[in-house]
């Protein structure tokens, strides 16, 4: 018999449950966790779908639950209440609230990402996306502790929220109830969407740093007008990251309270209104290392961003705009100790309200902050920091600050010593051109210069790969990949190799699970994109039947510097039992300034307890042509690698623009150095969160973090949580002859585990030899607020990856056989159409431009049925190329002219067949492809890009027409010149036209 409740009123029926894995081994604490966090969330209906639905369902086979299933009492989706009815009852909003809770904690439970279609979800009370993703004690059969088990021995469960991408993103709306005192009061703010996660042993404690796998993604948050309402909050550690998130705060208290940090954090994020945008003050758990990338504040009332953290964080690539002629753009609260609060500003613009008195950073705290290429437009009081106030009285309304750095000129400070020695004194120190001083460097370099347009957009992507994507190939739809319920699927490299291979794959995705990679492993091509369902829901692993003796990557890339390749949304684990053959390194890229990573975190699996001895190797290796942009790099589970020559991370020979977006190195034990970079040039690391193994004696202070050698414009801004000093060396390391690096912000944590200092070690340490052998450096435990040798090159030619990376769905219309054809002039000189050629138009000049004997122009129209885009409003289109295969050339085509292009939104006459009118017709845009090229030979593409005017002219709800034509109607002799290509009507598929449509959310 099914069991039902009544719950507010209704009867609920439960239906089957998602089968959750828990190994034995662990089955008393996981389920003590389960209860204990169950009893957090909100107790309501069992609404999930029974087991017909759920099989039937496209996205549940994916690894995705659907909040779409829960619905109201009367049926209605959660996201439909609002379109369903003008003004939602009081009960709907309630109703909609505890389906979406429920939701959340059966995703939870489930190890499902939870997906939101396109809608609007009014909410009356918090969404709870409570975790608990900690490692909790181990248990053996007979409830005795045993060990501390591993992170990654089975998938742990973690929340994912993501929206929908094939249409406009969904919005979370705050519905309060009349009277609600819970979002009207602002001394006690509450969150609509809370990402906390509890400690694994104790469920009613909150417990940020081990917050992992936690995203919230392409979700919109709508908390207005409610003065105690908060948008986010997001408290949260490694492989977490808010992601694609606009959030209304106009009339509330803050947009996001807390942050992924770590090594992690925020990208293009959109904040309009409230007191703060983000506010990172007083966690009880706070931060640690969060790289803010892509993000746009317009309107608090306070502060845009108010900031304290005991790691140096890092903003680039932001738009700051402020009302309010009293308001300061954003704010470092005082800190203690010198470590602490420390921030850097990159790629910035600051539009202020208007009054000249107001300094636009306020940093009168004195913390140590560093300030690159940021622009300034209403006040002429810059920086305040401490008494320092950096201004500009010189014409021109914008202030492009170059560069500026501030010391913490606080004298000393004293920290724990260990082994109960004396205490140590600190402070911050500058080093510049091997001089090492106690005064603020350099020189604020400040000038007048308006903002250029792409300082946001130069950080972000445009669009990601998405489970929505229509050109996204499903490997387990080509059925050589067992598609069970089983949590590991085993894979034959081989088999997955030829999917990627195969033309017109682009795009791969990966649904949920662990893929167990035989040998060889796989190469992702130049355009490949492949990507899972979430970090840590689709793990690719080495089975452990691949076994090697020297160095071998599970995944590889074409060494390709034009390459566009993508890989995200999954991560690579190296799963071997013997020591002989642990040489794997997960990920070995070679492709170039437009490629992008954005997965999770590599790990490796222990072997014996918690320290495994392992080969010479580097688990990440970026190396020749390899460069790009790498979000939310490192590793912390590298299964306490114990090798003098393991790397976490090398990068060696690159040239190409290689940028980081939080880099994050943890415990290894005993390598030279957990990362290494030799022999490169154009890098820039956006912040660094590192950490040794706790426990002396292990080899830890014998580590450098990050050793730079010979390399060239390389900069690191932001490293923080350095627990320990390196014994007679660095933490951070320039050797050889490097010139042109920066390193800003650089705060040891100092918690040294009873390691003894000597005289030898150093915070940065440089051994500078391009003349003779010279080391010196910042004596460790202080910190260092500016590093320099010679200077950085920020120029646009030489760094920018590229713009605006777009990963999105790309749709290929071939054009229609029946409606392609040519029209020819009724007379020389009439620009009139008078004969036409149609379908019948197969061979090599079914589609003809040029000229007759007599002087008449051939034009030729080529017609696509382009309706299955979404419509307007719902999606911007992105990019379009109009493809042809040349036919045939007759005659001489040399006099004319260069190729032409107009459009037609629903054709030139609204009609389907051809017509002569079409000759003369009105277009929507005219001349949309600049530089159409002529292609050289017969069975040659060629592949026009259209411009804006052209883009917009594509219909999404029906035909759309080209019409191609020479420049020149004749070319004044009396010979028949044509240049043929061929129509939708050849037999041969690859000859037929194309129209190539990129398209994105709006």
């Amino acid at each position: 018999m099914i069991p039902t409740a009544s719950v507010n009123g209704r009867t609920a029926t439960a239906h089957r449950s998602i089968p959750v894995s828990v190994p034995s081994g662990t089955f008393r604490q996981s389920l003590l966790v389960l209860t204990l966090l169950g009893a957090c969330l909100p107790q309501v209906q069992a609404a999930l779908p029974n087991s017909a639905v759920l099989d039937n369902n496209a996205l549940y086979k994916k690894g995705y639950l659907d909040v779409t299933l829960y619905k109201t009492a009367n049926g209605t989706p959660p996201s439909e209440v609002v379109t369903n009815s003008a003004t939602p009852t009081t009960a709907q909003i309630a109703a909609t609230t505890l389906g979406l809770n429920q939701a959340i904690k059966d995703a939870y439970a489930a190890n499902l990402a939870l997906y939101f279609p396109s809608g609007t979800y009014v909410v009356n009370d918090t969404l709870k996306a409570h975790t608990a993703t900690g490692v909790p004690q181990q248990y053996d059969s007979n409830g005795n502790p045993v060990g501390s088990g591993s992170f990654f021995a089975v998938p742990r469960k973690h929340l994912v929220m993501i929206g929908s991408t094939s249409a406009a993103r969904p919005i979370i709306k705050l519905v309060p109830a009349n009277g609600d005192s819970n979002f009207a009061l602002s001394n006690s703010p509450r969150p609509v969407l809370e990402f906390k996660n509890l400690n694994a042993d104790n469920p009613l404690v909150e417990d940020a740093s081990t917050g992992f796998f936690q995203m919230l993604r392409g979700i919109d948050i709508d908390c207005g007008p409610n003065v105690g309402a908060i948008g986010l909050y997001f408290n949260q550690a490694q492989n977490s990251s808010i992601e694609n998130v606009k959030i209304t705060a106009t009339g509330a208290h803050t947009g996001i309270r807390g942050l992924p940090s770590r090594g992690w954090g925020a990208v293009n994020v959109e904040i309009e209104g409230g007191q703060y945008g983000i506010d990172t003050k007083d966690l009880g758990n706070p931060g640690a290392g969060t790289v803010i990338a892509g993000a746009t504040f317009r309107n608090q009332t306070v502060s845009a961003v108010r900031h304290t953290d005991f790691v140096p964080m890092v903003i680039v690539g932001f738009e700051i705009t402020t009302s309010s002629p009293t308001q300061d753009a954003l704010t470092i609260e005082s800190s203690y100790p010198v470590a602490s609060s420390n921030l850097a500003l990159i790629d910035g613009k600051i539009t202020l309200g208007g009054n000249l008195g107001i300094a636009a950073i306020n940093n009168t705290a004195g913390q140590s902050i560093y300030v690159r290429n940021v622009h300034i437009w209403g006040t002429n009081n810059l920086i305040q920091s401490g008494t320092a106030l950096l201004s500009e009285t010189t014409s021109g309304s914008w202030r492009h600050i170059k560069e500026y750095s501030y010391r913490d000129e606080f004298p000393s400070e004293t920290v724990p010593a260990p082994l109960g020695s004396d205490p140590i004194p600190r402070t911050a120190k500058t080093f510049v051109d091997g001089v090492i001083g106690h005064t603020t460097q350099p020189l604020p370099s400040v000038v007048t210069g308006a903002a250029p347009p792409d300082l946001v957009t130069r950080h972000r992507w445009l669009a990601l790969p998405s489970v929505d994507d229509p050109d996204a190939v499903n490997v387990i739809d080509h059925g050589i990949i067992p598609g069970t319920d089983s949590d590991t699927r085993l894979v034959d490299s081989t088999a997955l190799q030829a999917i990627i291979d195969a033309p017109g794959n682009r795009k791969i995705f990966l649904p949920k699970g662990i893929y167990r990679l035989t040998e060889p492993g796989i190469t992702l091509r130049a355009d490949t994109i492949l990507f899972g369902a979430a970090r840590n829901l689709t793990r690719i692993e080495t089975d452990p039947s691949w076994t090697i003796d020297k160095e071998t990557p599970i995944i590889k890339t074409d060494a390709n510097a034009d390459a566009t390749t993508y890989l995200g949304d999954l991560t690579i684990g190296v799963n071997t039992a013997e020591l002989a053959t642990d040489f794997f390194t997960a990920l070995n890229w070679k492709a170039g300034r437009s490629s992008m990573v954005h997965m999770g975190q590599p790990y490796r699996f222990p072997y014996e307890g918690n320290s495994r001895p392992t080969q010479d190797h580097s688990l990440l290796k970026i190396e020749g042509t390899g460069g790009g942009r790498w979000y939310f790099a490192g590793s912390i589970k590298t299964g306490h690698a114990e090798n003098a020559g393991y790397r976490i991370l090398e990068v060696r020979g690159t040239r190409q623009p290689l940028w980081f977006y939080g880099l994050n190195l943890e415990h290894a034990i005993g390598c030279a150095t957990f990362s290494e970079f030799n022999n490169a040039q154009n890098i820039r690391i956006y912040g660094v969160k590192s950490e040794f193994l706790n426990g002396g004696g292990l080899g830890v202070a014998d580590t450098v973090v990050l050793r730079f050698s010979n390399v060239k414009n390389v900069a690191q801004f932001g490293h923080g949580a350095i627990r320990n000093a390196v014994k007679n060396h660095g933490c951070i390391e320039f050797d050889g002859n490097s010139n042109g690096v920066l390193a800003a912000l650089i705060s040891p944590q100092n918690n040294r585990d009873g390691s003894d200092l000597t005289g030898n070690d150093y915070t940065v340490r440089e051994n500078w030899n391009a003349s003779s052998p010279s080391i010196a450096g910042v004596a460790y435990p202080n910190c260092v607020a500016l590093f320099k040798r010679g200077t950085i090159d920020d120029s646009l030619a030489v760094m920018i990856p590229h713009i605006a990376p777009f990963y999105g769905p790309e749709v290929i219309f071939t054009s229609i056989a029946a409606e392609d054809g040519w029209v020819l002039e009724s007379t020389a000189t009439s620009e009139q159409g008078g004969t036409t050629l149609q379908a019948a138009g197969a061979g090599p000049l079914g589609l003809s431009v040029g000229d007759e004997t007599t002087k008449q122009q051939y034009k030729s129209i080529v017609s696509f049925d382009t309706a299955t885009l979404p419509p307007v409003g719902d999606a911007v289109i992105h990019a379009a190329t109009f493809e042809l295969v040349r036919g045939v050339s007759v005659g001489n085509i040399t006099n004319l002219g260069t190729l032409k292009v107009d459009i037609r939104t629903f054709g030139f006459h609204g009609e389907a067949e051809l017509l002569e009118a079409d000759f003369q017709a009105a277009a929507t845009a005219t001349d949309v492809i600049l530089n159409f090229p002529i292609p050289a030979a017969n069975g040659d593409f060629t592949i026009g890009a259209l411009e804006p005017a052209g883009r917009n002219a594509i219909n999404v709800s029906g035909k759309t027409q080209f019409r191609l034509y020479f420049s020149n109607g004749d070319n004044g002799n009396t010979t028949k010149d044509l240049l043929g290509f061929y129509s939708g009507a050849n037999g041969t598929a690859a000859n037929r036209p194309i129209l190539r449509v990129q398209y994105r959310q709006p």
